[in-house]
């Protein structure tokens, strides 16, 4: 039976509070307990997540994460179809599904990566839900709450969570699978001043007693009424494309431990940031999207996050790898459980693995015990580790033992595209291998989005070299980060061209005055390619270097783009179009791919041999333009794209996210082996070149 919570006058009506276990058997009583709960309350909302931080990751968890929400989805069809039919609208015929609220607009809080799962399944049938950290404070949580305008707080299955349900943050829904004991412990915490027992649960208690001693959010009803007034909460529809096409220009991942950025992202002050956001025995802090500048969710410590899309593109953190307890022994045991098959480890996480296995043994017992882990972790194959940084000491270690690693891209330089395409690194290099032509052509072409390349010295059991000895021709680190830039300081070299690799990279991120990078990410141009940016800007292929057309954009507010740098021996020549700003600000007024497309081209000059045939929507609100090149030879002097032989558009009869989609699935057509193509080609005629130069001489 659940559990009934008085609430106070302001609140809603009584709080349902249900436990389960995620067994096959308590479906149907699940799917009776919502569908009575939602005919006896229609203004609350209730459903029911098994919590499954306590056990491991089996297939019968999504069998019935599936099935569960296949029942839930029913019962809320059958309750729309009836609202439709009863429902009259204000011209007398019944209600459309436009008119209806969506089913819950809600906050997963949960230090349970499991809870991402049906976090996702959720997500895709409509229900618009965030994940939020609960080691925040309350008033961070209802701050962000209250600027996301949730009406619903929907808390996760740990002590943590139960604590900001008695905290002033009183949900309309709790999902736990606490037992009575503990539960009713919890409810009186703040009464009577019970304390459940365990010393396993002491770290999450500290966070419930600061949470109960700094309460400021005393008002229930907070979360659920913003406005504080008693009317109906706002919803944030799932469909709102004008949320989503924001919430995309906007998304930015930072690391939320660092003492420098708490005052800035308002997190937690220095003075009282360790007991709101602790910290753990790993070094892996966890990571915040942020939506237009300001926290939007949090995932737990030891994870590496990845970006996806949803439906009209709405940001997802999903958890890759499991480490909830940040210790070596268990972060070894997690790898163990579920392979590498769907997860990664952060950089942090394997650096605590390598030092701990190749660090002094003190027993036999533990002897034997790392040579099974090293057993384990060889035959994983590419062991796929993300973060911001590897440290080079760490590769060096996991090199000697034998472990590959194949390291994904940091964060804030990929911004979404981290998760599209993993970074393409995972070997082992021998004692005397000289650097491939693989490892330069990319070292030079810059791949850095989306597959940006990490590399490390190759290293000898018998001799690490020192940082700062390899040879000049050999280039194995370029590592990015989110704080700073930390590459090798030696020359890349390729047929006489060298370059330092930290001016390269300062040619593609850029750093300022303190050190710090600015938001950006990097885009590479195709050569039939125009980049028309938000602050009015086209480049064009024929300013941009052919060999490298790698250039980076910063974003800088809302919907402004500006280009920073481009990854070339020169800096990027951006040409300003006459019209082109006039174009960008009926470009953010118009409606589809048809009116876009006259006001592009009447905005393009007529010396510019170029014309746009297709037009799509980067995330952050990046326009790119298809232009066909015009072979003809064309007159400065010309005032018509026509007189310049320009020819005609072939413009698709489809909307923006349509195309929008379908570029973000092009974009990764230019691989790694078509640029190898194009240089081993470029090697080739310049061999002959200087071939024939020496015969001629």
């Amino acid at each position: 039976m659940p559990t009934s919570i008085e609430s106070p006058a302001r609140a809603r009506k009584p709080i349902a509070i249900y436990t389960a276990k995620s067994d096959e058997q308590s479906l149907p009583n699940i799917a009776s307990i919502i569908h009575d709960h939602a005919a006896s309350t229609p203004d609350d909302i209730v459903f029911l997540i098994p919590d499954q931080a306590r056990t491991d990751w089996l297939p019968v968890t999504w069998q019935f994460y599936s099935d569960f929400l296949a029942e839930l989805t029913l019962t809320w069809s059958a309750k729309f179809a009836q609202q439709m039919n009863s429902t009259p609208s204000s011209s007398g015929v019944a209600g459309s599904a436009a008119q209806m609220k969506a089913p819950v607009a809600g906050v997963l809080i949960s230090p349970a990566e499991d809870f991402f799962g049906p976090f996702f399944a959720l997500s895709s049938i409509g229900f618009t839900a965030m994940p939020i950290n609960p080691y925040l404070s309350a008033e961070t949580i209802a701050e962000i709450c209250d600027r996301a305008a949730v009406s619903v707080l929907v808390c996760g299955g740990t002590v943590a969570s139960a604590g900001h349900c008695v905290s002033g943050l009183r949900p309309s829904i709790c999902l736990h699978e606490l037992t009575r004991q503990e539960y009713m412990s919890m409810r009186t915490f703040g009464e009577a001043g019970n304390i459940i027992d365990g010393s396993d649960r002491r770290e999450r208690l500290d966070q419930i007693k600061y949470v109960m001693k700094h309460k400021v959010v005393s008002d229930p009803a907070y979360l659920l009424h913003s406005t504080g007034s008693t009317s109906t909460p706002k919803v944030i529809p799932w469909h709102n494309k004008a949320i989503f096409a924001q919430i995309r220009r906007n998304v930015i991942l930072e690391g939320f431990m660092n003492p420098t950025r708490r005052g800035r992202m308002g997190l937690a002050s220095d003075e009282d940031g360790d007991a709101a956001l602790p910290t753990f025995t790993s070094k892996a802090p966890g990571w915040i999207v942020f939506v237009n500048k300001e926290p939007f969710a949090i995932a737990p410590i030891g994870i590496v996050l990845k970006i996806m899309f949803l439906g009209s593109g709405w940001p997802i953190a999903l958890p890759l790898f499991k480490s909830i307890e940040c210790t070596p022994t268990a972060l070894l045991g997690n790898l163990t459980r579920v392979g590498t098959q769907e997860y990664s480890i952060y950089s942090a996480d394997l650096t605590a693995i390598v030092n701990y296995l190749h660090g002094p043994t003190q027993t036999p017992e533990e002897e034997e015990r790392k040579c099974v882990w090293l057993s384990h972790l060889r035959s994983l194959g590419p062991l796929p580790c993300g973060g911001s940084r590897v440290e080079r000491s760490t590769m060096a270690k996991a090199i000697k033992l034998g472990i590959q690693v194949q390291v994904t891209l940091g964060t804030t330089e990929a911004g979404f595209f981290m998760a599209s395409r993993p970074a393409c690194i995972a070997k082992e290099w021998g004692n005397n291998d000289e650097p491939s032509d693989e490892i330069l052509d990319l070292a030079l072409g810059m791949k850095a989005f989306p597959d940006v390349p990490v590399f490390f010295e190759p290293v000898d059991s018998e001799h690490t070299p020192a940082y700062g000895q390899t040879e000049p021709e050999q280039l194995y680190e370029l590592v990015l980060d989110a704080e700073d830039i930390a590459v090798s300081s030696q020359a890349i070299a390729n047929d006489g061209h060298k370059w330092r690799t930290r001016d390269l990279f300062r040619k593609i991120v850029h750093v300022d005055a303190n050190g710090q990078i600015d938001e950006l990410f990097v885009y590479e141009m195709r050569k039939d390619e125009l980049l028309m940016l938000g602050n009015g800007e086209i480049i064009s292929p024929l300013s941009i270097d052919a060999e490298l057309r790698a250039i980076a954009i910063r974003t800088c507010g809302f919907g402004n783009i500006e280009v920073l740098l481009c990854g070339t021996s020169r800096p990027l020549p951006c040409i300003l179009i006459e019209g082109v700003h006039e174009a960008a600000d009926q470009l953010r007024v118009t409606q589809s791919i048809e009116q876009a497309m006259p006001i592009i081209n009447s905005a393009l000059p007529a010396f510019f041999p170029l014309s746009v045939t297709r037009l799509a929507f980067l995330p952050c609100g990046l326009l790119t333009l298809d232009s066909a090149m015009d072979g003809a030879s064309y007159s400065s002097g010309s005032s018509s794209s026509s007189d310049a032989g320009s020819p005609p558009m072939n413009v698709p009869s489809t909307d923006l996210e349509t195309m929008a989609k379908r570029y973000h699935d092009n974009l990764f057509k230019y691989t790694h082996e078509q640029w190898q193509v194009t240089e081993k080609k470029r090697l080739r005629r310049e061999q002959a070149a200087q071939h024939a130069d020496e015969m001629s001489a």
